[in-house]
């Protein structure tokens, strides 16, 4: 009696580009970093699925502002860039096209992880040689939060 094995074909993916893509600083004297606000946003997008491949860019985007003043002192903007293959479209079809691409919720949550990470440490180099080298990181957050936003990802061109 011969048993049916199904094969299971892993997604896989790996990094192909991290780079800054804004940093700014504004200086202030005697700036009160208890008085600071950090916004923190990430854009999400990949590029038109072709034989299973993709590439998916995650821009994790930090504005650092007084409350003092209301000036933005610190402007930055990482960029990281995965090539990701293995994927399937999903089973809903129109005139026999697949519409949708399956991303598991894991594979989004881990890039961004990555992601965040870069940019954290873009961040840390592009300070060096400031006034806010070692005061100011970006915070660590839960990359699972991703799933819960209302960022859904979207296709763009590859020359984005």
């Amino acid at each position: 009696m011969s048993k049916k094995t199904r094969k299971e074909t892993k997604i896989a993916y790996r990094v192909i580009e991290i780079k800054n893509l804004k940093f700014s600083v504004n200086a202030e004297d005697n700036l009160d970093f208890d008085k600071i606000d950090v916004d923190g946003t990430v854009k999400y997008f990949m590029t038109e699925m072709l034989e299973g491949r993709a590439e998916f860019s995650f821009d994790v985007i930090t504005t650092v502002v007084s409350r003092l003043t209301g000036n933005k002192i610190i402007e930055h903007s990482g960029r990281t860039r995965f090539e990701v293959v293995n994927l399937k479209n999903s089973d809903s079809k129109t005139n026999g096209v697949s519409e949708d691409v399956k991303i598991p919720n894991q594979l989004i949550a881990s890039m961004y992880g990555l992601s965040h990470s870069h940019a954290r440490a873009l961040l840390a180099v592009s300070l060096q040689n400031t006034d806010y080298q070692d005061k100011f990181f970006i915070p660590i957050v839960d990359p699972n939060l991703i799933l819960e936003s209302e960022n859904n990802i979207t296709i763009k061109d590859t020359d984005t």
